[in-house]
């Protein structure tokens, strides 16, 4: 009874934020950080009304008749507000963050265009304060801007479906877990660490239509009852063979039990790929990863030293896991050192749009450096976005192509 009872507490915590229609809600709003860690932006739109908050508490409101352009700055964490005039007189100290609207829908940041509002918060990060900024908008409106950043309205029908659901479910998934986290102003990030999304600037019909004839198709598991969608990732092009969240990250995810084997993703020009690196290369990218990161787990207390020195011997793959993807490298140093790096770990240090997958091999060049050669493009995990295009161009439907890559989730229409 206790159980239930948290359950409906919590149901009623998530739609707390939908509109509702009959017994399953009709609109689903979404928090993207569009901006993140800027000194100032600049927000341009019609007949704007500028709210000052303070730990949430509306304090008071600003209007601007017709067009009018406004620079926002954060200093001591307080949002600063000028209206960029011939004279530049006027100059408005708003609370810890502001909302910006304009009744005409659209407003645009930094030339970009975007829907509905923004919201402004003033973070103290390091000494000096910087902006997120966060657009808030309907989760369908939102997919609207989002296909042809993640992917292309001009692929198959079925194929954008398909990808548009897996984004939807996305979505949702991070919608809740900010709501049950109590992470304060924004539910995903507009960049590749959760969905590329660049407001309302490549929404085109094709796109439009799909995401309306699919709206709230989500991924789920759980029961009929009390469906929970799945955190449905996907990516590129896997290369032959999907693989499991815990594979990547270390985390289990509800909904992925099982890889599969996809043969369809062959046509992709990231199927099979190659980079070579010299020593010079790989010895800043390591230095980099490091600084940004810090000393992977199991790190000795000399890996510093080791690191200044600079003495990079050799590199070798050290295991691979059933799909065939790196789990460990292994780097040779100066005085018979041996440096282990995850994976995941090498390919982010590297860069992810060099080293495509950790799906490689690599080869000794001598003194050149080194040479990887590997598949695919991504994490591997869920769905195959290559794949499914072409599962699309041989006819196969939406929920098929659901139904390969997500084989352990549901599709169920909840709103």
């Amino acid at each position: 009874m206790h159980l239930l009872i948290g359950l409906l507490l919590i149901l009623l915590v998530l739609f707390g934020r939908f509109s509702f229609g009959g017994s399953q809600p009709s609109i689903v709003e979404v928090r993207v950080r569009v901006a993140e860690s800027v000194p100032r932006l600049r927000i341009r739109g019609f007949d704007l009304k500028i709210e000052s908050r303070q730990s949430g508490i509306f304090q008071k409101s600003v209007f601007s008749d017709r067009m009018s352009e406004w620079e926002f700055d954060c200093q001591s964490g307080k949002v600063q507000a000028r209206k960029l005039t011939s004279n530049n007189e006027l100059g408005v100290d708003l609370g810890d963050s502001a909302v910006i609207r304009t009744p005409t829908g659209f407003l645009n940041l930094e030339n970009q265009p975007y829907r509905n509002e923004l919201k402004i918060y003033a973070l103290k990060k390091s000494i000096k304060s910087q902006c997120d900024v966060i657009n808030s908008i309907e989760l369908e409106k939102y997919l609207d801007g989002l296909v042809n950043s993640e992917f292309s309205s001009k692929w198959s029908k079925e194929a954008v479906a398909a990808q548009v659901i897996a984004a939807r479910t996305y979505a949702f998934y991070q919608i809740q877990a900010a709501q049950t986290q109590k992470l304060s102003y924004f539910d995903l990030d507009a960049t590749t660490q959760d969905q590329v999304y660049n407001g309302s600037m490549k929404e085109d019909f094709h796109a439009s239509q799909v995401v309306e004839a699919t709206r709230g198709w989500v991924l789920t598991t759980g029961t009929h009852e009390l469906p929970q969608p799945i955190k449905a990732f996907y990516h590129s092009t896997c290369g032959g063979v999907t693989e499991l969240p815990k594979e990547v990250w270390g985390v289990s995810y509800p909904g992925f039990k099982r890889s599969v084997s996809c043969s369809y993703c062959m046509q992709s020009p990231r199927y099979q790929w190659s980079l070579e690196m010299n020593r010079t290369q790989l010895l800043t990218a390591i230095h980099k990863g490091v600084e940004k990161n810090g000393f992977p787990v199991g790190w000795p207390s000399e890996s510093l030293e080791v690191l200044q020195q600079g003495v990079l011997k050799d590199l070798q793959i050290e295991s691979k896991n059933p799909q065939g993807r790196v789990q460990r490298v292994i780097t040779h140093w100066g005085d018979g050192h041996k440096l282990f790096i995850s994976g995941t770990q090498f390919r982010e240090w590297i860069g992810v749009s060099q080293l495509r997958s950790t799906a490689f091999q690599v080869r000794s060049l001598g003194e050149k450096g080194w040479r990887f050669e590997g598949k695919g493009s991504g994490h591997g995990v869920g769905l195959c976005q290559w794949g499914a295009k072409v599962m699309g161009e041989k006819g196969l439907k939406s929920d098929r192509i659901l139904r390969f890559y997500y084989p352990d989730a549901v599709l169920r229409k909840l709103w």
